[in-house]
């Protein structure tokens, strides 16, 4: 019994496992942190080239001097590569030339979208931000550039699901004031 008791107390006076011990509880929480972080940097990646995508969208329509619905068609696709390494099926793009009626209404001149999103009706009035405009810029021209994707977590952590992400951008033709389109 002697032997029993000298055993369980050189145990207890044991150290030796302490460390492994805390970082096997130490470890999940190490485990999400690092895959968490992971998965935000890529979200936030993603974010950024739906940006740039939607940036590049309008400044390349913006350098047109007159267009074709095929330019359009081309420029949009084109567009959608900016996405990589991203799935560029995930994508949507439109862009739209319009008018400015009032700081916060344009009329729509022409627009055309990627096959999974809708151009919008020409001559139709549609609502801007408010504050985007001043007032001096009423009766000019626009070209908007709109991007959206459906980013998918490498990952998934919990219940991660789709995150839609869009952004858009406004800027004025460059070369000729209105930009006109042939067949849009």
């Amino acid at each position: 019994m002697g032997g029993l008791c000298r055993g369980v107390r050189r145990l207890l006076r044991d150290s030796g496992g302490a460390a492994l011990i805390e970082f096997a509880m130490i470890f999940p929480l190490l485990l999400t942190m690092f895959l968490g972080s992971f998965i935000l940097s890529d979200m936030i990646a993603c974010n950024r080239k739906v940006t740039v995508a939607a940036r590049e969208l309008t400044d390349v329509t913006s350098r047109f001097a007159s267009l074709q619905a095929s330019d359009l068609s081309t420029i949009l696709a084109a567009s959608s590569q900016v996405m990589v390494p991203y799935k560029a099926a995930n994508t949507s793009t439109r862009v739209t030339e319009i008018k400015l009626l009032t700081t916060t209404t344009a009329t729509v001149l022409w627009s055309q979208g990627s096959p999974s999103s809708q151009a919008l009706a020409k001559a139709s009035t549609i609502t801007l931000p408010a504050n985007a405009f001043a007032a001096n810029m009423i009766g000019s021209y626009f070209i908007v550039g709109e991007v959206w994707y459906a980013y998918t977590p490498v990952l998934k952590m919990g219940s991660a699901n789709t995150i839609n992400m869009y952004d858009i951008t406004y800027m004025t033709p460059r070369v000729s004031v209105p930009l006109p389109c042939s067949n849009c």
